[in-house]
């Protein structure tokens, strides 16, 4: 059985930098990433690749879209096959992953994954201004089971304050 964590996080919110230190948790495991990049290039996939797991990207488009879901079951698919102990999917910055949970707790599709939750990482600068403005955003936040504010060293105590009482919102 393997076990899959997701995480989110609006454009440049650290997610990357998150999972390199995450990664670390799993030492001794056969560890699957896949990294969704809203773009045609990826760019995070080269950054983590030197971690030692098994690297896989799904480009052009949020793997959460019905124009890429089909890309994500098979690198799904793909992790069951090499049994990998633990999957961390990275999805773009863009994404609305709404729908993971149903995708795994309730399909029946993958039975051979554990989906053990969401954590979504905020750019405690500039969260408020995109909770506003980017329903991802929201939706990332509605989605996941952590929440964990980010970059909080280069934000003033109104924007701490600001940024944590939306999110206990």
């Amino acid at each position: 059985m393997s076990r899959l964590y997701l995480t989110t996080g609006f454009l440049g919110a650290g997610k990357t930098t998150f999972l390199k230190n995450f990664i670390r948790l799993f030492a001794g495991q056969k560890i699957q990433l896949i990294v969704n990049e809203f773009g045609q290039e990826g760019v995070d996939g080269v950054l983590l690749s030197e971690l030692g797991a098994f690297l896989q990207e799904v480009s052009g488009g949020s793997v959460f879209c019905s124009c890429r879901i089909d890309q994500f079951e098979k690198a799904l698919c793909e992790s069951a096959g090499i049994n990998a102990d633990v999957i961390l999917v990275e999805a773009s910055g863009l994404s609305d992953p709404t729908g993971v949970r149903k995708l795994f707790c309730h399909s029946g599709r993958f039975p051979q994954i554990e989906y053990m939750g969401g954590i979504c990482l905020i750019d405690t600068v500039r969260f408020p201004k995109l909770y506003a403005t980017a329903r991802t955003c929201v939706k990332q936040l509605a989605s996941s089971d952590i929440a964990i504010l980010n970059k909080t060293d280069r934000a003033s105590a109104e924007q701490r304050n600001a940024t944590l009482a939306l999110v206990q919102g």
